[in-house]
């Protein structure tokens, strides 16, 4: 029984599925299932499992084009690292934003009713704040862009 679990466990490996190329009247297209009686067969060879080269049978994956030996300086993470500060910022205040807008769309459709219901007044509170939010985290934004910022200029100084 032992042998025969043993057996199941390497039968993955050995069976791969067929790959027919089908063709209609306007498209070519691949699939697992035949698409008419005489579908082509594709073969298709899976190098990137195992190569020659490779003593442990694994292939060692392979850069597409040559690297060439970039020494990155601290000044240049921290620049990179005040870009994405800056593109977390601008994602965070458009969510905001875009809640600010619909929020407002709101206040708008229910002055039309009544101006002074408890809905609207609630509205009002929703609104102030999203912008007391959205004013918190530009500024908090800020105060890291200019720290980082400060420190690319001390590097650069060096």
């Amino acid at each position: 029984m032992k042998g025969f679990m043993v057996l199941l466990l390497f039968i993955p490996c050995v069976a791969q599925a067929a790959v027919y190329k089908c063709s209609s009247e306007s498209d070519t297209y691949f699939s697992q299932i035949p698409c008419e009686e005489n579908a082509e067969v594709v073969e298709i060879e899976d190098n990137a499992m195992f190569s020659e080269s490779s003593s442990t049978g694994l292939a060692t994956p392979q850069p597409s084009e040559p690297q060439a030996d970039v020494q990155r300086t601290p000044a240049d993470n921290l620049r990179e690292f005040v870009e994405t500060l800056q593109r977390q910022r601008l994602v965070q205040v458009e969510k905001i934003d875009e809640n600010i807008i619909a929020l407002e769309a709101l206040m708008d459709a229910s002055a039309s009713s009544d101006g002074s219901s408890p809905e609207q007044a609630r509205l009002v509170e929703q609104l102030e704040n999203l912008n007391e939010e959205r004013k918190s985290i530009s500024d908090q934004y800020a105060a890291m862009i200019s720290e980082a910022e400060s420190r690319v200029n001390a590097l650069g100084m060096q």
